[in-house]
C-alpha cells in the first residue's frame, strides 16, 4: 500500500519531519495517475521541441509470430529496432522518435511512435512486412498542438505490461526524465 510507511527527514530549508514515502509505481492506485500525467506532459513537451509531429502504429500479426518470440515486445525489438536501420539506410538525417509500448487485446503488443520527419507509407508497410510485423502499418500527421492528446490516449490506459518491460523509449538525445540524467551523471542533459 502506498504511503503506509513514512521517513524522517531533513528538508531543504533545514527543517526536520516525516514524509509519506511512496511507491512511484504505475500501477498504484495513488501514485500511477500522477506519474502518467506527468509523463504524459513531458514527452508532450519533448514531441514540441522536436517536431515529432507524424504518428506511425506498427502492429504483429499474432498467428506470424515467431514461436520463440515475446508477443509484447516482439514488435519494438525485433520490428522497430530493425527498422530504424532500413529508414536510416533510404532516408538519410537523423530521424527522432517516441516510442509507445500498448499491449492489444490479443495479448501481442503494438508500437505507437512519433517521428520527426516524413515517411512514405508504402515503403513503412513494406519494410514492417520484411521485418516480420504486419503489413497494416498506421502513419498519419497530427498538430504539435494536439500531441498530448494523442500521448494521453495510450499514456492513461491501465495496462498490464510485464515487470522490467519499458513502456515509453526514445531516440537517442532525447531525455525524458533530465534531472535524474543530471543526477547520474553529473552533467547537463543532451539535447
Amino acid at each position: 500500500y502506498c504511503g503506509k510507511w513514512s521517513m524522517w527527514g531533513t528538508s531543504k530549508t533545514g527543517e526536520h519531519r516525516f514524509t509519506r514515502h511512496l511507491c512511484k509505481s504505475y500501477r498504484c492506485s495513488y501514485c500511477g495517475p500522477r506519474k502518467r500525467r506527468r509523463l504524459r506532459w513531458r514527452l508532450a513537451d519533448l514531441a514540441n521541441r522536436h517536431s515529432l509531429d507524424r504518428m506511425l502504429t506498427l502492429t504483429v500479426v499474432p498467428s506470424e509470430l515467431p514461436y520463440d518470440a515475446d508477443p509484447i515486445t516482439f514488435v519494438r525489438s525485433k520490428v522497430w529496432q530493425d527498422m530504424r536501420v532500413y529508414i536510416a539506410r533510404h532516408h538519410p538525417g537523423k530521424t527522432a522518435y517516441i516510442a509507445i509500448l500498448e499491449r492489444h487485446e490479443s495479448g501481442v503488443g503494438h508500437l505507437h511512435i512519433l517521428v520527426s520527419r516524413y515517411l512514405p507509407q508504402r515503403q513503412i508497410s513494406r519494410f514492417s512486412a520484411a521485418l516480420g510485423g504486419g503489413p497494416n502499418v498506421w502513419l498519419q500527421s497530427i498538430r504539435v498542438r494536439s500531441v498530448a492528446a494523442y500521448l494521453s490516449k495510450y499514456l492513461t490506459k491501465e495496462q498490464e505490461l510485464p515487470p522490467g518491460v519499458r513502456h515509453v523509449t526514445t531516440s537517442r538525445g532525447l531525455t525524458i526524465w533530465p534531472e535524474a540524467h543530471r543526477k547520474d551523471t553529473g552533467g547537463p542533459p543532451p539535447e
